[in-house]
């Protein structure tokens, strides 16, 4: 059976196991991973998202561009971008990236950029009224301060979604390195989250259309 090989290119410490994580279980979930895998060597890790959204220059490491070269030198069948937006507008940002990547494949190559409005933590947020997540974390020995959401709140609209996931689990201090990871193995994939979280929603597309993509290209190169 054809093994079809997503890497991802990632520019937060933490997203450097978390998303790998993420992939895997969104695979069973999906029941795609017999046939579909994340590539064992991780991530192509940029190291911030300035240095993967600035103008191309290899000879620095800079630019969309060049992670995405690194990607295609372990001959994938998908690559998809994910980064946070932080205060820019996800919609334009993944547009912007997505234009410049696809200069260095061909039209029909699935390659795709997903982006976290505002950060990677918001799918935490729109995660926690889901019971089966809080069940986890109290499994992995958080001390929840609120079992659901304050009223009306817009997970989306957090400028520190960090700080809020860390005063929901009672903790001091929200290390990406260390929690991510952790809430990523729990992390559902329910209507609910989805609904409150586009972003989150829009991820689950992209995979799904990225397969799609990668089977038709692949069903394409074997055709006598």
């Amino acid at each position: 059976m054809y093994k079809y090989v997503i890497v991802p290119i990632v520019e937060g410490r933490g997203a450097k196991e978390a998303v790998p994580i993420l992939l895997r279980n969104w695979l069973r979930f999906r029941r795609y991973h017999r046939n579909v895998e994340v590539d064992l060597a991780g991530p192509v890790f940029t190291g911030g998202k300035g240095t993967l959204a600035a103008a191309h220059d290899s000879a620095w490491r800079r630019g969309v561009e060049h992670y995405v070269h690194l990607a295609l030198l372990r001959q994938p069948d998908v690559i998809l971008v994910l980064l946070d937006a932080d205060d820019d507008c996800p919609e334009t940002l993944a547009a912007g990236l997505l234009a410049r990547a696809r200069t260095l494949v061909p039209a029909d190559y699935p390659i795709g950029v997903a982006v976290a409005k505002r950060e990677y933590e918001a799918w935490f947020l729109a995660a926690f009224p889901t019971d089966r997540f809080r069940q986890g974390l109290v499994q992995q020995g958080f001390r929840l301060t609120r079992h659901s959401l304050p009223r009306g709140m817009d997970v989306e609209a957090i400028a520190d979604c960090k700080k809020e996931v860390a005063k929901l689990l009672g903790l001091t201090k929200y290390s990406p390195t260390k929690h991510q990871p952790a809430l990523t193995r729990i992390l559902p994939f329910t209507r609910g989250m989805s609904r409150r979280s586009r972003s989150f929603q829009k991820l689950l597309e992209e995979l799904d259309g990225l397969l799609v993509q990668a089977r038709r290209r692949r069903s394409r190169s074997v055709r006598p």
